[in-house]
Parts: structure tokens; sequence; C-alpha cells
């Protein structure tokens, strides 16, 4: 039965608990693709990882998460969110332990892959269970807590990540998620209840999402490595992607994008934009922290104070963005907020040349702003007319596209960055944090000083890149068809 304006759920004591029990592994999740940041050069010098190595380390989080959702969507359908959403982060506490005991950079990237497997089905588990669940005003505050979950996550983990490394070492950035990862399947066995399982029961499409992930992984490896002949089998990939998409169309078998969920514009161009804002949104997240570090020589919990004001304005964002959405639609408040972490960047790339890394302060802030008031209803406005029948695989394509738009955002802005440091030393380029710190060991103060200089230009071209996307992304949305739905209305439609 369709939800409608009328006596939609209320989030109650129990309700809300249960919210939060899920926003908490959300939050393990979210703050682990973002933890790494600050601890990034530690573990370069560990386990003597080059730039691309660490890419690698927070791309491959991203690809592996991406390339499970959409099935995982499709899985959670027929098993209930609920197991799904435990499973995954079972999943992901095994993939946090290989991660903290990792000897080398090998195991370190299997493990960021078993990590981002289960975290791309918490994630999926996670948002279905809400889009579910919750209709009317309840259903907006329920996302607006999953959102601001996303985006202040994401601004604590690198500050989190620096007091570990400096209070014990960086391989705690990881040890936590098994302190927490208990409380949140606690939580949500004894608080969320076994929804009634889809009666339909569909096959996955095993070989759409092999040759998708596969077609993915390895545009992201061109870009990361620089390697543009890999972007010849990325284009078959992609090409028997499509080929086997339309024969198994033609033959009424199961496939990953479902026309039927494709007809629903909103969704489709809300996805696009998705993938955009993916980009542009937390990249330069993974790249300030090396700056602030290895070029301006600041200490990791020094590092991650400057980026606390990321953290701060989308957390006083989230009251803002809840009554600019119910005045003036979800829509705006998403366009507004993509422009304010446009603008923000802008500054960041402004300020980034100044010797004083607190200028950067104001710029973080406003973008910080942005991503709260962004985050905080963008999924919603892409689910809101996904028919129930689709939810799990709409939730799921959703969370892929995120994740996918995230590791390009890694490997396009770390591009960007490399090519401004390629033109100042190559070994700069290769092995940024080893090259300072050999500097720095060698008291050779005025090569120091240039290469902070090379640094601060590489993150000026990045932020200005990633500044363009998200202004993309605001202008994509205005021709997204506008539900009354909004996060705050109306329901998806029945199937």
């Amino acid at each position: 039965m369709p939800r409608t304006k009328k006596d939609p759920p209320a989030l109650d004591r129990r309700g809300t608990l249960g919210l939060l029990a899920l926003s908490l592994g959300v939050a393990l999740i979210v703050i682990d693709m973002s933890i790494v940041n600050l601890i990034l050069p530690e573990m370069a010098r560990d386990l003597d990882l080059s730039f691309s190595g660490l890419q690698y380390v927070s791309a491959l989080f991203a690809l592996a998460s991406a390339a499970v959702t959409i099935a995982a969507g499709d899985v959670a359908d027929r098993i209930g969110h609920r197991n799904a959403y435990l499973g995954g982060l079972a999943v992901f506490l095994v993939g946090s332990a290989a991660a903290a005991l990792a000897p080398n950079a090998a195991v370190m990237l299997i493990a960021r892959v078993v990590q981002g497997v289960g975290g791309g089905v918490v994630m999926t588990a996670a948002l279905g269970t809400i889009n579910a669940t919750y209709a009317g005003p309840a259903r907006g505050l329920a996302f607006g807590l999953y959102g601001m979950t996303f985006a202040v996550s994401g601004a604590i983990g690198p500050l989190l990540g620096a007091v570990l490394a400096e209070a014990v070492n960086w391989r705690w950035a990881f040890w936590v998620n098994l302190a927490l990862g208990p409380v949140a399947l606690a939580g949500v066995l004894k608080l969320i209840p076994v929804a009634a399982r889809d009666t339909v029961v569909r096959r996955p499409d095993v070989l759409g999402t092999v040759l998708l992930s596969a077609a993915i992984t390895t545009v992201t490896f061109a870009i990361v490595q620089g390697a543009e002949l890999a972007l010849v089998p990325a284009a078959a990939l992609f090409a028997a992607f499509a080929f086997v998409q339309r024969a198994k169309i033609r033959r009424a078998l199961p496939v990953i994008l479902d026309p039927a969920l494709m007809r629903v514009r909103s969704f489709t161009i809300g996805s696009v934009a998705l993938l955009i804002v993916g980009v542009g949104e937390f990249g330069l997240l993974f790249l300030l922290p090396l700056e602030l570090q290895a070029g301006e020589g600041l200490s990791p919990i020094q590092a991650g104070l400057v980026l606390l004001p990321v953290s701060v304005g989308a957390f006083l964002a989230f009251p803002l963005v809840q009554a600019l959405a119910a005045r003036r639609g979800a829509h705006t408040a998403v366009q507004a907020g993509l422009l304010l972490e446009a603008a923000g960047l802008v500054g960041v790339a402004v300020a980034v040349s100044s010797t004083e890394p607190l200028w950067l302060v104001p710029g973080l802030a406003v973008y910080g702003v942005g991503v709260g008031a962004a985050a905080a209803q963008l999924s919603a406005i892409v689910l809101a007319d996904v028919p129930a029948a689709h939810n799990g695989l709409a939730s799921g394509i959703s969370a892929a596209v995120r994740g996918l738009g995230g590791s390009l955002g890694v490997a396009l802005l770390g591009l960007a960055f490399t090519t401004a440091l390629a033109g100042s030393s190559e070994a700069l380029a290769d092995r940024p944090v080893q090259t300072v710190s050999a500097l720095r060991g060698q008291g050779e103060e005025e090569l120091v000083a240039r290469a902070g200089d090379a640094l601060a230009q590489g993150i000026a071209a990045a932020a200005l890149v990633a500044a363009a996307f998200l202004i993309a992304g605001a202008l994509v949305l205005r021709i997204q068809p506008r539900s009354d739905a909004a996060g705050y209305e109306a329901a998806p439609a029945a199937a």
C-alpha cells in the first residue's frame, strides 16, 4: 500500500534509537572512508606506499563498495534489509581487523577491498530500510539524519584518525571499528524489526555486475596510473556490458539497470547528478592532509584541527537545511548546498598558497556547510519517485553511483594534483611524503619550501576541478523532475 500524507509513521523513541543504531554502522563505514586521510602519511612511511598506492588505499574501498551495492540491494529485497545490514557489517569488521594487522601494502589493499564489500552492503541496506519504513515528515527527518551522519562522519574521520595516529599508531584507526561495530550489530538486532521480504524472487545479474565493475575498475586504474592505453579495454568492457544488458532485456532476464526503474526520470537524472557530485565532494579531503603534513609540516592532530571546520559546518547546516527544505523544497536546499561547497573550494584554492594554514579555515567552513546541506537531502530526492517494488535495487544503484563518484574523484583530483607536481619534481609526484621527509631530514629547508609551494599548487588545481564538478551537479539537478515528495510528503509510487 503506498504511503500518503495521512498518518505517516512517527519517529518514536524506539524508532529513533533504531535509526541511531543504523546510523552508527553507516558512520563506521563513512569514517573508515575518511579516517585513512590523516593517517596516510604515516601509512606511506610504514608500508612504503607511493602516491598511486595511497590513491588505491582510498579508491579500492569505494570501488569494491560500488561493485556490490547494486546486487546487494536486489538481494536485500529478498533476504530482508536488516539481515543484509548485519551480514555486511560483519564482513566489514573482518576487513578492518585485516587492515589493522596488515604487514605490507598488498595485504592492506586486499583488506580495503574486503572492507569495501561489507561497507557497500551496509550502506545499501541502511538506505533501503529508511526508504521503505518512513513517510511524510518522518521520512524527511530520517533521511536528514542519514545525510547528516554521512556528512559529519566524513569530516570527523580525519581528526579521529589523527588522534589515534599520535596517541597510539595509525593501525588503531582500524581497530576502533572492532570496538564500536558490535554496538551497532546489537542495536540493530534489538531495535529494527524483521520486515516482510519481497515476494518477487529475482535472480541477480551476476554477469552484468562483473562486466560493469571490471569496466569501472579499469577506468580508475587508467586515471591513477596515467595509463591511457587501459582506456581501450575499459571501452570494450562497457560495450560488452551494454550488449549483455540489451540481450537480457530482449529475453526478459534480470538486469542491473532495470528498464522500469530507468524510466523514472527523477531517479535517472538524479543518479547522474549523484555521480557528478560524488566526483567533486570528498576527493579534496584525501589530498589536503598530505599537503598539511608533508608541505606545511603539521602534526596529524594539527592537520585534523585545520580540517575540523568541515565537520562543524556540516553539523550546523543540518537544522538550517531541514527548515529550508520544508519551506522551499529539497531541490533548493541541495542546489544551494552544492554551490556553497563549490564556493568553499574556490576559497581553499586561493588560500592554500598562504604560508599560514589557518587561512584555509573560512573556505573549509563554507564547504562544510554546503556538504551538510547537500548530503542531507540528496538521496531523498533521487529516490523520491521510485516504486516500492524497486526500493532495494534503487537504493543499491544510488549507493553504487555515490561510491563510483568518490573513487573517480580520488583518481581525477589525484591526477590534477600530480600533474601540477610533475612540473616541479617527478620524485615529489611519485612519493610526496617520503620525498619531503627526506629533504627535512637532510636540513634542505629551501627545497622543503619549494616542495611545499608545489604541493599547494597541486591542491589549488584539484580544488578548482572539484568545484567545477559540484557546479555541474547543481546544474543537472535543475532539470530533474521535482516530486512533491522531496523527502517530506508523498512516498514512492506503487509499482
